[in-house]
This record gives structure tokens, C-alpha cells and sequence, in this order.
């Protein structure tokens, strides 16, 4: 990946921010224009009325406390419109269309991501998400993405594009304004580090198990068939399904891009832990609800049976799962999980 900082555009650009809903980015186009006069209050459209306050008071606090000018009479316009907005991660693109169009910024680069949110005193915050939404510019052709230092790891995964880190919104103008000669470096694809939580945690060595069930479980992991396992108390059931994904190979390139993306949009991704290379393990309790099993919630979070992609989701004691939960999980499992369903409840 490149490290040098490439030319800006000069005029006016498209900026370019994104929503991630699910596991899944989507391009969002950010403009402003100054139409009123410096006593009339800035205005947002096109995002859900409940967070056009809350965005517009946490991004001007951030401009002004970053010694920025905070124009008046400018209008913001967020589209399309359609698309749900949570949390903040539209307050950068937002802040650089303002200043923009105050004449802060008059130069602009082609084909970039602005994604973060914002503190109040002007900081970049980390934010859930990032990986799908370079994701998603990089299939729309964005060459560059400026992210939250913190989420850089996992930004910088994204072949062909070419990740500017930022630790304040001054950082962000003090590069728009000096384009390729601004001290802050691109970041190069270094060799990412593993995410623990979806490190294999025990293998099939250690374990006494009949013949049977160990030909169960290695087919099991070979073919990616389910598995339903009955034993009395103090089995090593729970260290039996834990080996399965250590049997697993890797994670091909594809595949980690793929399982990053869910974690990412969890926000289950440590700082400087950028790409899950393992196939994951995920033990929920049987007391989970609905929405943390199966997703859903604000920005439509992805639930246990999603971070299991590409590994092993373990249903310890499934009888005392509630029905409900069981026949939620018939779509996502296939239809040959339909009898665990049945069977617990009997």
C-alpha cells in the first residue's frame, strides 16, 4: 500500500461519509451551503429529527473548541435520506462540509472517506463499523479513507485504499489544507495482529472421548456440519466443541474480511486488533433475549448467531433455551437444526 499522501483535488468535491447497518456499509454523500446570514443557526437535513440536534450541537462544539470558525446560515444535507443514522460516525464528513463552505477547506480530495465521530472537544473518536464502510468506498472507488487512529488497524485490511489516520479534527484540516505535503503519514498495511477473542482455545489432544465422537467431531469441522452432543454432568462437552474450531483451518483472506466485519460492526474489535483470523467460538448463556441472539436493536447490531460466521456457535444446556429462541435460529442453521429445536423441549 502506498505511504505517500496523493495530490488533492482542488474545488469543490463530493464528501463522502457512510452509515453501517448490520454488518453492511453504505455510502452517504454529505454537502453544505451557506444560505443565511451569520445570525441564523445551522440546519440539518436528511438525518432521523431525533439526531439533528444532538449531531449539529456535538459538531459545532467540536469545530469551535478546535479554534475552527463556525459558520452561520449554513444548511447540511445528508443523503440519501433514506438511510437510518446511529451514533456518530456521520460527524466528520458533516464538520468538513461545513468548513468547507465556511472557506476553511478549499481543497478537497477525490474519492475519500471521512468516517468518526466527534468529541466536544474535538477529538476523533473510535467508532464501530469502520471496516465495512471502507468496505463499501472501496467498491465505490474511494482511493482513501481518513479514520480514528484507533481504527486504523483495521482500516488499513482494505486493499486499494490508502488509510489517513487522525487523532483530532484540526488534524483532519491541517492535511486538507497542506494535500500531499501534511506531516500526518498515510499508514501502511502492516502485518495485522489477531483479535484474542476469536483465537482457538483447546484442541482435540488433551481430551478422553470415545472413538465415535471423535470421528463426529472431526467431521464435523471438515464439512461444517452441526453437531448435537448428550452427556452426563461433567462431560467435556463444552471442551469438545471449543476443539472444534481449533481443527478448523484458517480463515482464507476472504473469509477474514468477512468474519472482521461482523466483529467491527459489534464493536467487539480492540484497538490495534485488527483481523480475525481464526474461526470464531461464541457460547451465549440461555437467558440471552431474541435481539442479542439474532440481531436487531439500533443500527440493526449483529447478534451471537452472526458473530459465529465462518465458526461455531455453542448452545450449552439447549434445553433450557426457550423454544422461541430455537426455532429463530432454523433459518440461519439450515433445516437439519430443526429436531435440536424439538427434541429440547421435550
Amino acid at each position: 500500500m502506498n505511504t505517500s499522501l496523493p495530490e488533492l483535488d482542488s474545488g469543490a468535491g463530493t464528501i463522502r461519509g457512510a452509515v453501517v447497518i448490520g454488518a453492511e456499509g453504505h455510502l452517504a454523500q454529505v454537502a453544505a451551503s451557506r444560505s443565511g446570514t451569520g445570525q441564523d443557526p445551522a440546519r440539518l437535513e436528511g438525518l432521523p429529527q431525533i439526531s439533528v440536534r444532538e449531531t449539529r450541537d456535538r459538531v459545532r462544539a467540536a469545530v469551535v473548541n478546535s479554534a475552527l470558525p463556525w459558520p452561520g446560515g449554513v444548511t447540511v444535507t445528508v443523503r440519501p435520506a433514506s438511510l437510518p443514522s446511529h451514533g456518530g460516525s456521520l460527524d466528520l464528513a458533516i464538520a468538513v462540509a461545513v468548513l468547507t463552505a465556511a472557506g476553511t477547506v478549499s481543497r478537497l480530495p477525490g474519492r475519500c472517506l471521512f468516517y468518526g465521530e466527534l468529541g466536544l472537544d474535538g477529538s476523533l473518536r473510535p467508532v464501530p463499523g469502520v471496516l465495512p464502510a471502507v468496505l463499501a468506498a472501496a467498491r465505490a472507488g474511494c482511493t482513501l479513507a481518513v479514520v480514528p487512529e484507533l481504527n486504523a488497524a483495521e482500516a488499513v485490511t482494505v486493499p486499494g485504499v490508502t488509510v489517513i489516520p487522525a487523532g483530532t479534527l484540526r488534524d483532519v484540516i491541517a492535511w486538507l489544507r497542506a494535500g500531499s505535503t501534511a506531516a500526518h503519514p498515510a499508514m501502511s498495511a502492516d502485518p495485522p495482529r489477531p483479535s484474542p477473542e476469536a483465537r482457538p482455545p483447546g484442541n482435540l489432544a488433551g481430551l478422553s472421548m470415545p472413538p465415535v465422537v471423535r470421528l463426529a467431531v472431526e467431521a464435523c469441522a471438515a464439512g461444517g456440519h452441526h453437531l448435537g452432543l448428550a452427556g452426563p454432568p461433567g462431560a467435556p462437552i463444552p471442551a469438545i466443541a471449543a476443539a472444534v474450531t481449533a481443527l478448523m483451518p484458517p480463515l482464507s483472506s476472504e473469509e477474514m474480511l468477512e468474519v472482521t466485519a461482523v466483529w467491527s460492526a459489534a464493536g467487539l474489535l480492540g484497538p490495534g486488533r485488527a483481523v480475525i483470523t481464526r474461526p470464531p467460538l461464541r457460547t451465549p448463556h440461555h437467558t440471552i433475549s431474541p435481539a442479542a441472539l439474532a440481531g436487531g436493536g439500533a443500527g440493526m447490531r449483529p447478534g451471537e448467531a452472526a458473530l459465529a460466521h465462518r465458526g461455531v456457535l455453542f448452545l450449552a444446556d439447549a434445553p433450557e433455551f426457550p423454544r422461541a429462541l430455537l426455532s429463530m435460529l432454523r433459518q440461519p442453521l439450515g433445516r437439519s437444526y430443526a429436531w435440536f429445536g424439538s427434541r429440547a423441549r421435550r
